[in-house]
């Protein structure tokens, strides 16, 4: 299945997400769930996945708990929680409210984009829209252990510049040379750099495996503004 870009895929922004949007459906009166009309069963379901997502963020945290089974039972995680909101359309629903009981924070907590209309005369509410732009990307060898990236917003010019209001974050994953290749939803987030030329220090342990890298734009105060993925290069490391 396709993952909705409502639901972060990174792991430390599907924490916060998972966090934050649980956090909110128990505020309020009425309740914020009841408002936006879920189902008990559905809240209690939606607060369970927040309690497994908050326990393994704090083993995430520690990089040298970072196990290939916590990989996995993250991701499992992750897959589960957009299975359950496309099996029962959760933010679907909420997009759908009608804008005279919808509230702002609605659609901001839960990444949903929205063009409410202006309330009691006041200032129009800002569309909140991830960018499309793709990270243009290229890797080369650089030490041994070491890959060079050079990364820009558009495929001319040669200059490696940033997306203005943008850092860049990168998802990766290392194999050995003879294994399947991973999807976009099966790399890692590792790092965010404020600089459009960086190298990545593997480490020479790795000398021999493939590299599997994607990248995209990571909004600098918005993560609603994040873009999506693009596609994945790999290169044998040195």
């Amino acid at each position: 299945m396709s993952h909705s870009r409502r639901i972060a895929t990174s792991k430390p922004l599907f924490f916060t997400y998972m966090a934050n949007t649980n956090t909110y459906l128990l505020a309020g009166t009425p309740l914020n769930w009841q408002r936006m009309n879920w189902l008990s069963t559905e809240q209690i379901q939606w607060q369970a996945y927040a309690t497994s997502a908050a326990g393994y963020a704090m083993q995430w945290a520690n990089k040298a708990n970072r196990t290939e089974n916590l990989r996995i039972d993250i991701e499992k995680l992750i897959t589960a929680v957009h299975q359950y909101d496309h099996d029962n359309h959760l933010l679907d629903r909420i997009a759908a409210q009608s804008p005279t009981l919808a509230q702002t924070e609605d659609f901001t907590t839960f990444n949903i984009i929205h063009n409410l209309p202006v309330p009691h005369g006041g200032l129009p509410i800002a569309r909140i829209v991830p960018t499309e732009i793709t990270v243009y990307f290229s890797i080369e060898h650089g030490g041994t252990g070491q890959i060079i990236c050079h990364c820009k917003p558009t495929a001319a010019g040669k200059r490696s510049h940033l997306l203005k209001g943008y850092n860049v974050e990168i998802f990766y994953e290392i194999l050995a040379q003879n294994a399947a290749s991973p999807n976009a939803s099966q790399l890692t987030e590792h790092e965010v750099f404020t600089k459009s030329h960086f190298v990545l220090n593997l480490g020479a342990q790795y000398s021999g495996q493939k590299l599997h890298i994607a990248m995209r734009w990571r909004h600098k105060t918005n993560p609603a503004l994040n873009g999506g993925l693009d596609a994945i290069q790999s290169i044998t490391i040195g």
